[in-house]
């Protein structure tokens, strides 16, 4: 199962593996919906939290900014801390890939 980030605290509950998903810029929120949809299809019954970061337009993918991004969801969620996967798609693929270079993943799917 698939959990999207929301409002949950961190404390009190057990770890979770995270999945970073950057994506490609103009994706429409359907087919992000289906990409979760297939995640969840492969996982069979694992769970994990998913993080979906749509392309910003006006910037493009900044490291920095998504360093800060992944240090609040670690410091908000329950998460297993050498449990966080990356993934991306088109543009989001490519900074999936630059991104790895300069920080730590448990796995890379770009």
């Amino acid at each position: 199962m698939i959990t999207q980030l929301g409002p949950a605290p961190r404390s009190g509950r057990e770890t979770q593996p995270l999945l970073v998903s950057l994506h490609d810029q103009g994706q429409p929120n359907d087919l992000l919906r289906l990409h979760a949809s297939a995640l969840e299809e492969q996982l069979a019954g694992d769970s994990l939290l998913l993080c979906s970061l749509l392309h910003p337009a006006e910037s493009g993918w900044d490291e920095a900014r998504l360093d800060r991004i992944l240090d609040e969801v670690l410091e908000r969620y329950a998460i297993s801390p050498g449990q966080v996967h990356l993934t991306g798609v088109g543009v989001g693929a490519v900074a999936a890939w630059d991104w790895a270079r300069r920080r730590r993943f448990r796995s890379l799917v770009p």
